[in-house]
């Protein structure tokens, strides 16, 4: 890595890693650090579950709430604060757009969250 960063600066290139292993192999480059994310779960009036990992700045995630909950097509927006690993395979980003997940797998990995709510300005932890 330290050498593709260096090719990368000193002649103006833009490589990047790649893999495309097999799933037991991708195991061992999984990101495993526990960090804390403010995640959103999305609920479409189509039945469809996306999340969103939020930065954590309190006007970001209060802008967000706001923006994508007065969408047509959004039935609700639950805020959680969690630490669990999954997450980390979720970019970090304020856009308005929302991975698509499994209601299962998201219950399994949302254990243990702290639920969060907007009220005007502030993001309450419960």
């Amino acid at each position: 890595m330290a050498i593709m960063n260096s090719i990368n600066a000193t002649y103006g290139r833009h490589l990047t890693v790649k893999f495309s292993g097999t799933a037991e192999q991708h195991e061992q480059f999984v990101d495993t650090r526990r960090r804390w994310h403010v995640i959103a779960v999305v609920h479409f009036r189509t039945g469809r579950t996306g999340i969103k990992v939020l930065p954590r700045v309190v006007p970001k995630v209060i802008d967000y709430y706001n923006h994508v909950s007065r969408a047509v097509e959004v039935q609700e927006i639950e805020l959680f604060l969690h630490n669990d690993p999954f997450f980390n395979r979720y970019p970090t980003s304020a856009s308005y757009r929302a991975h698509d997940i499994d209601t299962e797998t998201l219950r399994e990995h949302l254990t243990g969250a702290h639920r969060l709510s907007v009220d005007g300005t502030r993001l309450i932890q419960h």
